[in-house]
């Protein structure tokens, strides 16, 4: 019964995929496109692969801390083996995030607690998104400077107030007197553990300021890969265009409704760069050659788990 309800998620999420890219196509000039498309050199290509190559250490040493933090005894070569064969896994997974699940899994292989290792990995998700709110924050000036639109702002705003919202929230989690009964009946005292985790990370200065520096480190970089995609095509869209707007096209390719992001990232950056009068064609462009990127960023990841999967090791006995 499983196996059937993964296969149908799985044909969904195609169906979305394949639906959404076959509806994006059939609005653009196929023309323009291909033309976008010749433009790209491999020197483009390679340069945009090795950045985000190079993003690996980053997110191993940010989960590294985050995990150490919440009492998972993960040493930095164990989590920079663990990063690499989860950015496969999120490129060949039908989903985004399937990654994550395999990250969990390796965790757990190496006789860590299944909460822990989850708390760990959620929490890293979770000090990701907080850098991108905070870069929009900061930005927002900047960015209600470049794109004058209405209904940016209210889009700017929301996320910043959600994403402010949902830490404090989440902080608060476990301080919530749900009655006893309800607890017990829900499951939830496993879940609300993660907000003790969350204040043991976010609330300690010496975890989460290198966690948040990473984590905006990481977006620049990203954003820089992305910024030279455009440029190879023949854009002259600035770099701070893509610090601003990339959150909102990295956040909605995360949504598990399709396969890793395709067709919703693309859609995304198509509506994001509108906004800064980049017609769909080239935005399209950019968007499949981030991906495509990606994918090849991901394989030495495939690697690594041919080599190094199953002998995953952690820097202390299993913790409870």
């Amino acid at each position: 019964m499983r196996k059937e309800l993964r296969l149908v998620r799985f044909l969904l999420k195609l169906i979305v995929s394949v639906g959404l890219l076959a509806v994006l196509i059939w609005h653009t000039d196929l023309v323009a496109l291909q033309i976008a498309l010749s433009h790209i050199s491999w020197r483009d290509m390679l340069a945009a692969v090795l950045i985000l190559v190079a993003l690996t250490p980053l997110l191993a040493w940010r989960w590294c801390g985050i995990a150490n933090a919440v009492g998972v005894p993960l040493t930095r070569r164990s989590a920079l083996v663990i990063v690499l064969i989860g950015t496969f896994f999120n490129q060949v997974l039908p989903s985004a995030i399937g990654g994550d699940m395999v990250r969990v899994w390796l965790v757990r292989s190496a006789r860590v607690s299944l909460t822990k290792g989850l708390s760990s990995i959620l929490l890293d998700r979770i000090v990701a998104l907080f850098g991108m709110v905070l870069i929009v924050a900061v930005g927002f000036p900047w960015l209600i400077d470049i794109v004058r639109h209405p209904a940016l702002k209210t889009v700017a705003m929301v996320t910043v107030i959600a994403g402010f919202g949902g830490t404090i929230s989440l902080l608060l989690l476990d301080k919530i007197p749900f009655p006893r009964a309800l607890r017990a009946r829900l499951h939830i005292d496993k879940p609300l553990r993660l907000a003790a985790d969350a204040r043991a990370v976010l609330l300690s200065p010496r975890v989460a300021g290198p966690a948040l520096l990473a984590s905006v480190m990481i977006h620049l970089m990203v954003s820089v890969a992305v910024w030279i995609l455009a440029r190879g095509i023949g854009l002259s869209v600035a770099l701070q265009v893509f610090v601003l707007l990339l959150p909102v096209v990295l956040l909605a390719s995360l949504l598990p409704i399709s396969i890793a992001g395709w067709g919703v990232r693309e859609g995304a950056m198509i509506a994001c760069l509108a906004l800064v009068g980049v017609d769909a064609a080239s935005a399209f462009a950019v968007s499949a050659l981030f991906g495509l990127t990606y994918v090849i960023a991901g394989l030495p990841g495939g690697l690594a788990w041919i080599l190094a999967g199953r002998t995953i090791h952690t820097s202390a006995p299993p913790s409870a």
